[in-house]
């Protein structure tokens, strides 16, 4: 065996006295002996590297396979749970109602019943010697009206036993409809137009990047419930996002996966918690500096591009496809019960994500990059504020019910035939181009 591990030939028995003798223990001896091209052959050190890379890249895919198992198997349950929940419902209101049937029938009088929507009916029932006969007459009804783009199968209070929905990237959208109207909805400010320039631009946006990308119109759509509450004021946020990625970019550094700038990006992925469009924004502005400072220099900057787009709004966007949080304001022990899962799996899969993704950054990138670093400490305030986010969404459901309700298109049109198609062309070359250095260009990997 050479100095540096190199077997020169296996055998059952020991070496004789003068194999050991002419035995190579040069390298390079090695080499020419086995008519090896030593150029040709890549050093321990980047194999050590290279081998390091995918290992973070698998830890990363395991982590994120791990939390939709995990999520999985909880929404299972909560599944299970709910169906009992509706099974028994049911059987109560089967009992409620063949009591009241009972009742009525043997009795006269006139009933008005208010329905949820707020409409009423009226009827009469008149009872007859030795048996009942019944009558309705003078029935009237009020329909509730709903918002634009809204359409949804849960009832006009804004509650159902399917609220609580599980899917993934390229699902529909967060069902959220109610004909309730509070205080918040009633603000003077809100006829204003600066106040209200958001509304109809953020449901054209979100129905027509449907057709083109779903994931984009999901990515639009997310600060719907900020936008229902401080209307035009989320303009801040995005011009904040905007600035802060073309000052996140330091234009003296060796390359561009060290130029970012550590402070101001985490800035802009915490916003991407909050509303994943604000991250976008950030991100984008960061990319097209980056790119303008430093030029493309191999296929490492591209995933270092890629990773980071990611990075903005993986996060919550994958947090809230394995669960939905977007539904109407907690009336009963159930909804709240509802609420409290939603902690627990938004903050699992939130830290899980940034930890995968964020941490994996420096592996695509095939450089040492600064935020990937920070990792560790940065998932504990994403996963803070993605639990928080939760109150926010609770706040909106509640005090402005009406306004979410009319920018939140719960039903879009969505991709049409070539689309998917499309989709799944670019996802391929996504795939080639981020694991292309880490498993080989060969026939294996086409």
């Amino acid at each position: 065996m050479t100095a540096s591990g190199l077997l020169e030939d296996v055998r059952d028995t020991e070496p004789s006295a003068a194999e050991k003798a002419s035995a190579l223990t040069d390298d390079n001896a090695f080499y020419e002996a086995m008519g090896i091209n030593a150029a040709e052959n890549v050093p321990q050190e980047e194999v050590n590297e290279t081998v390091q890379e995918v290992s973070s890249v698998v830890a990363s895919v395991a982590l994120v396979s791990a939390a939709a198992a995990a999520t999985a198997a909880v929404a299972s349950a909560a599944a299970a749970a709910g169906a009992a929940a509706a099974a028994g419902a049911s059987a109560g209101a089967s009992a409620s109602a063949g009591a009241s049937s009972s009742a009525s029938s043997s009795s006269s009088g006139a009933t008005r019943t208010a329905a949820p929507s707020g409409s009423a009916s009226a009827g009469g029932s008149t009872g007859g010697s030795g048996g009942s006969s019944g009558g309705s007459s003078g029935g009237s009804s009020g329909g509730s009206s709903s918002n634009s783009s809204n359409s949804s199968s849960n009832s006009s209070g804004g509650t159902s036993d399917d609220s609580v929905e599980y899917g993934n990237l390229e699902a529909e959208h967060d069902a959220f409809t109610t004909d309730k109207v509070k205080w918040g909805d009633g603000l003077v400010w809100w006829t204003t137009p600066f106040m209200t320039m958001f509304d109809r631009v953020s449901v054209a946006a979100t129905e027509y990047t449907s057709r083109l990308s779903p994931v984009l119109s999901r990515i639009i759509n997310d600060g719907a419930y900020l936008r229902s509450m401080f209307g035009g004021a989320m303009a801040l946020p995005y011009v904040a996002a905007a600035t802060l990625g073309a000052l996140a970019v330091d234009g003296s550094a060796a390359n561009m996966a060290e130029s970012g700038n550590v402070a101001f990006l985490s800035v802009i992925l915490l916003l991407g918690v909050l509303d994943a469009f604000a991250g976008l924004v950030g991100i984008t502005v960061f990319s097209i500096v980056s790119i303008a400072q430093f030029g493309v220099s191999g296929l490492g900057d591209i995933r270092y591009i890629l990773a980071m787009f990611i990075a903005a709004f993986a996060p919550i966007i994958l947090s809230t496809t394995f669960r939905k949080i977007r539904r109407p304001a907690v009336e009963s022990a159930r909804d709240a019960y509802e609420r409290v899962i939603d902690v627990f799996m938004i903050g699992f899969v939130s830290s899980l994500t940034t930890l995968s993704v964020v941490g994996g950054i420096s592996s695509f990138a095939g450089a040492t990059v600064p935020l990937a670093e920070s990792a560790s400490s940065l998932v504990f305030v994403i996963t803070g504020l993605a639990i928080a986010r939760i109150a926010f969404e609770e706040l909106a459901a509640r005090v402005f019910p009406q306004r979410l309700d009319s920018i939140n298109p719960t039903e879009v049109s969505g991709p049409g035939k070539i689309q998917p198609w499309l989709s799944l062309i670019f996802k391929y070359a996504v795939l080639v181009v981020m694991i292309g250095d880490m498993v080989g260009w060969g026939w294996w990997l086409w």
